[in-house]
C-alpha cells in the first residue's frame, strides 16, 4: 500500500554545503552506456519473461571509477529536502529475521508510522499508507518478494509515472492531492548490522543536470513505468554510509513536485571489502507525501 501522508506547508527549509569528507573510495558506479540506439529506441526492462525474439532489457550500463565519499561522522549533514536523501535513527522492534509476508509487513509499516521524521512535520490528520517494496535479500534465495540489488545507477519513479502511481493507489481522491505539493520517498533499513557488501551509493540532488537523466520503461503485463537511468557526469558528488546499522533509517527523495530534488542511487561493491563478506538484507517501503 502507498502512503497518502498530509505534512504541514510551514516546513522550514532545510540547508547544507558540502560537508568536507576525507574518507572516500573509488568505486564502479554502473551508468547508463552512452549508445546511438538510445536516440532512437528508449531505454526499457520487461518484468516478465519477454517474447521470443525479444529482449528482456535494451539496457546497458557501464562500470565507471567513480569518487564516493563516507559520510559516517557527517551523516547530520544532509536533508532530505536538500540533498534529496537523509538518514534518521530509528530502533526496530520487531525481530530483524522478520520474513515479507503480509502479517510481518504490516506489523512492520505500523512500526515505521512512529518514525521521527513524521512525528516530527505530519498533521494530525495525516493517513498514512505504505507501499511495499521489500528489498530483501537472503542467501537461499528463498522469498518471491525479494529484490535483486541494482548494479546500477537510476532514479525509482519519473514524475509523470509518479502522478500515475498516486492516480491508481488514491483513486477519487487523487486529482485533489495532485494539486497540492507532493513527494514519493522511500524509507530503507538494512536488516543486518552492519551493512558490508552492496551498500547503497547516493547522489546529491544539487550535483545533478536534468540532462544527467534519461527516462526508462518499466514493463509489466498489466502496467508500463516510468524510471530514470543516469549518465555519467564528472559533477556528480556521492555518499554512502560506512557500515550503516539497523537503527539507521534512510529516506531517499523520488520526486518532488514543487522542486527538482531527486535522489538517483545505486548499490556498489566496495573494493575494500572481501568478495565473501555477508550478504546484505534490507527492506524498502515508499510512501506518498502531500503538503
Amino acid at each position: 500500500m502507498a502512503a497518502a501522508t498530509t505534512f504541514p506547508t510551514n516546513t522550514p527549509p532545510q540547508t547544507s554545503d558540502h560537508p568536507e569528507i576525507e574518507d572516500t573510495l573509488i568505486a564502479n558506479v554502473y551508468y547508463l552506456k552512452p549508445d546511438p540506439l538510445y536516440d532512437e529506441e528508449k531505454p526499457y526492462s520487461l518484468a516478465s519473461h519477454p517474447p521470443p525474439g525479444i529482449k528482456k532489457t535494451n539496457i546497458v550500463n557501464s562500470p565507471t571509477p567513480t569518487i564516493v565519499r563516507n559520510a559516517r561522522g557527517f551523516e547530520k549533514n544532509f536533508f532530505l529536502y536538500t540533498h534529496g536523501f537523509e538518514w534518521l535513527d530509528h530502533d526496530l522492534k520487531l525481530d530483524p529475521g522478520f520474513g515479507a509476508d503480509e502479517g510481518q509487513l504490516d506489523e512492520y509499516m505500523n512500526e515505521m508510522d512512529v518514525i521521527p521524521y513524521i512525528l516530527r512535520q505530519v498533521n494530525k490528520k495525516a493517513k498514512i499508507r505504505w507501499q511495499r517494496t521489500p528489498s530483501e535479500e537472503r542467501p537461499d534465495g528463498a522469498s518471491k518478494k525479494v529484490k535483486r540489488h541494482i548494479l546500477g545507477a537510476h532514479l525509482d519513479i519519473s514524475k509523470e509515472s509518479a502522478k500515475m502511481r498516486i492516480r491508481l493507489k488514491c483513486g477519487e481522491e487523487a486529482e485533489t492531492l495532485l494539486k497540492r505539493r507532493w513527494h514519493i520517498v522511500n524509507v530503507w533499513r538494512p536488516l543486518q548490522e552492519p551493512v558490508v557488501s552492496m551498500p547503497l551509493a547516493l547522489c546529491d540532488s544539487r550535483s545533478l543536470d536534468d540532462d544527467d537523466l534519461v527516462a526508462s520503461d518499466i514493463i509489466y503485463p498489466h502496467l508500463e513505468l516510468e524510471a530514470s537511468e543516469l549518465w555519467y557526469n564528472s559533477n556528480q558528488r556521492w555518499y554512502y554510509l560506512k557500515g550503516q546499522m539497523m537503527n539507521e533509517v534512510l529516506l531517499i527523495m523520488n520526486v518532488d513536485s514543487g522542486s527538482s530534488t531527486r535522489c538517483p542511487h545505486t548499490a556498489f561493491e566496495d573494493p575494500t571489502i572481501a568478495v565473501d563478506a555477508p550478504r546484505r538484507r534490507s527492506i524498502e517501503l515508499r510512501c506518498m507525501v502531500f503538503l
